[in-house]
């Protein structure tokens, strides 16, 4: 269920941010936005997604499902790289958790 795995997703999150493990917070952020969106958080969700986007450790198949999870909720990437936004959505979905 979703509660549960979101759980799971907030541990690992608070891990990679950690020991800045940048590529594995990226993937964190765009399965723990599934499990948002499917939870009714949209907002967190995109904030979650339009990040990992950012980011240039995310990988190529983890950025396909951004891509296509963001235009579900009708949102749209960043335009520019941005690395500090990775981190910046995790912890406000750390906090708001």
């Amino acid at each position: 269920d979703s509660a549960r795995a979101l759980g799971f997703y907030r541990r690992g999150a608070a891990l990679a941010l950690e020991v800045n493990a940048d590529d594995q917070a990226a993937r964190i952020a765009v399965n723990a936005a599934r499990a948002l969106q499917r939870s009714g958080r949209p907002g967190s969700a995109a904030d979650l997604l339009r990040a990992a986007l950012a980011h240039p450790a995310t990988e190529e198949a983890e950025r396909e499902k951004a891509r296509t999870w963001l235009a579900e909720l009708g949102g749209t990437p960043a335009q520019v790289e941005d690395e500090a936004l990775l981190e910046a959505a995790l912890r406000r979905w750390l906090e708001e958790s």
